[in-house]
């Protein structure tokens, strides 16, 4: 089981915000073997905020759930529309598992797209129930949160296995600008690319393909480099930057130039 500590800015998925660098530690794990197909990471988290301040860290959407146990409980969050917000106060930690775009329905989740922009306590929607929570040691952390996935017994079939598929191309394929591309590039109809998407992912493969392109400006953007965005709108394929601007905003809540 690898680790990364100690993580600073930029970090995938992490938007610009006011956490200083001493107030947080952030950790990953790569999953196990048995685990792979279905958690892309573990991860850690561990905050200490001075007494009355509150620190905000946007976060990027991205088209998987989460499993979450902060406060002795599990909570799935399911795929995130538009950026989401964590306040961090005081002293505290949270661990997570970063599930595959399919991992939903492979844990037996029946209707995964209900979980759209929503979190659902665990024990609601898995069939079985976690054990206490030993969240002190970070090592302890990680293989219960293992073991608790392991225990649902999860399976892939054709649906999550192609949600996932679709992901991956949507993702690594920088030449996918529209819908139609992406059914061309994983050999399946547009309509088939939709319902795949809208089951499995409670998302439309429209916004698939904007989600990746916006990180791609994040990415850019948090160069530091200043950015011609005219220029940059024009690289990711958009018809002008009044188009990618609305969609920046309507992903990470301010405009490229904020930003």
């Amino acid at each position: 089981m690898s680790e990364e500590s100690g993580v600073t800015l930029p970090i995938r998925g992490l938007l610009k915000s006011d956490v200083r660098t001493d107030e947080r530690i952030l950790r990953w794990f790569e999953p196990s073997e048995a685990l792979a197909p279905y958690v892309q990471r573990i991860w850690s988290a561990q905050w200490n905020v001075p007494a009355g301040e509150i620190r905000i860290q946007p976060i990027l959407p991205y088209p998987c759930a989460n499993l979450v146990v902060s406060g002795g409980c599990a909570t799935i969050f399911g795929v995130a529309t538009q950026a989401a917000v964590q306040r961090l106060e005081g002293s505290g930690c949270a661990f997570g598992a970063k599930l595959t775009p399919g991992a939903m329905r492979a844990l037996g989740i029946e209707r995964p797209f209900v979980l759209r922009d929503k979190s659902i306590p665990a024990e609601s929607l898995l069939s079985v129930k976690p054990s206490n929570w030993e969240l002190d040691d970070p090592e302890i952390a990680v293989k219960e949160i293992e073991a608790y996935l392991r225990r649902q017994n999860p399976k892939h079939d054709a649906f999550s296995l192609k949600a996932e598929e679709i992901v991956q191309v949507a993702e690594t394929h920088r030449s996918i600008l529209a819908v139609s591309d992406l059914a061309e590039a994983v050999s399946l109809s547009a309509r088939s690319i939709q319902d795949i998407c809208r089951r499995t992912l409670g998302i439309s493969p429209k916004w698939l393909i904007r989600c990746f392109r916006l990180q791609d400006a994040l990415a850019r953007l948090d160069t530091g480099a200043n950015m011609n965005l005219s220029a940059l709108a024009q690289d990711l394929g958009y018809f002008d930057q009044a188009h990618f601007t609305r969609d920046f905003k309507i992903i990470t809540g301010v405009s490229p130039g904020r930003y």
